[in-house]
């Protein structure tokens, strides 16, 4: 129920403006999501790792403890 005022919130911000029926309205809503989701970032980042393209990116400790932060400015941007 929370979802379904966010979404009416929403749409009258866009500029809809609801009737009484649209308040009352009680959608069910199904949401799948599949159970890998939560290694994504994982398997993205790994994924990202594993180009030659990003190989240039890398940061090793020794250069981090040398440069701090900034290193990541310098390597990446």
């Amino acid at each position: 129920m929370r979802l379904h005022r966010r979404l009416l919130r929403i749409r009258q911000a866009c500029g809809h403006v609801p009737n009484v029926r649209e308040e009352t309205t009680v959608m069910k809503i199904k949401i799948v999501a599949p159970l890998e989701r939560k290694y994504a970032v994982w398997m993205g980042g790994s994924i990202l790792a594993s180009l030659n393209s990003f190989q240039e990116m890398w940061i090793s400790k020794e250069e981090y403890d040398e440069s701090g932060p900034s290193i990541v400015h310098r390597k990446c941007f």
